[in-house]
C-alpha cells in the first residue's frame, strides 16, 4: 500500500515538476535507485525517464488537438 502511493506520487512528479529523478526518488522516500527503478517499471511498465517523456508527448498531443478543435468550433461559428 505505501509502495503503490511512493510510486503514485513518483508519476505525478514526473508527469507535473520539473525535477531530477533523483529527487523523485528522494520526495517519495526510497534510498535506493535501483530499488525504484525495479519497481516503478513494475507497476507502469517502462523506466521513470521513458515514463516522463511518453507523458509529455500526451500532453503536446492533447493540447494540439483541443487547439484543433476550437479552430474548427470557430471556423463553423464564424460560418467559413
Amino acid at each position: 500500500m505505501i509502495k503503490n502511493y511512493r510510486m503514485e506520487k513518483a508519476a505525478r512528479l514526473l508527469r507535473e515538476e520539473d525535477i531530477s529523478i533523483q529527487d523523485v526518488i528522494a520526495d517519495v522516500g526510497i534510498a535506493s535507485r535501483s530499488y525504484f527503478y525495479k519497481e516503478f517499471a513494475r507497476k507502469y511498465g517502462m523506466t521513470p525517464k521513458d515514463y516522463r517523456e511518453q507523458q509529455k508527448k500526451y500532453i503536446i498531443l492533447t493540447c494540439t488537438l483541443c487547439c484543433a478543435l476550437v479552430v474548427l468550433f470557430v471556423c463553423k461559428l464564424l460560418d467559413l
